[in-house]
């Protein structure tokens, strides 16, 4: 079904123990959402028996999510990022909801994305006011 919105746009930081298990902590607002495209790369496969195809496998492989927001704060670009550190950062788990034509809402939740630094495109003032707005790409991985 079609959608007509987007909104509540959440991520929670991961923590993992010693064994690989994670834990997710409370979410925390990410930014208003004005868009977010999911893609996903599947691995598959295809068995042929007796002159055709007996069975087709795909498994998630990897994604790319890519949200353009209003604003990325300084407290928020540092969790997704890890701007004050060296390696990057860690991955974080991010929920954001559509709402469907039908007033039903689809909900979304990825358990473990890898964000790079925000893009943003800036442009000088013309004779009409055109916002310019930052997105983040992030790098959608299996859970531990």
């Amino acid at each position: 079904m079609a959608t007509i919105g987007l909104d509540k746009l959440y991520y929670a930081k991961i923590t993992e123990d010693t064994s690989g298990n994670e834990t997710y902590g409370d979410p925390h607002p990410l930014a208003k959402a004005m868009t977010a495209e999911l893609s996903v790369e599947l691995a598959e496969a295809t068995l042929y028996a007796d002159d055709g195809a007996a069975a087709v496998v795909k498994e998630f492989q990897s994604g790319t999510l890519t949200l353009g927001v209003d604003d990325i704060g300084v407290t928020v670009a540092q969790d997704l990022t890890g701007a004050t550190s060296e390696d990057g950062g860690t991955p974080v788990a991010v929920g954001f909801r559509a709402k469907k034509a039908n007033g039903k809402y689809r909900y979304f939740w990825l358990y473990r994305v890898k964000f790079g630094i925000p893009a943003t495109n800036l442009t000088t003032k013309g004779e009409s006011i055109e916002f310019s707005t930052p997105s983040i790409e992030g790098t959608v991985t299996r859970r531990n």
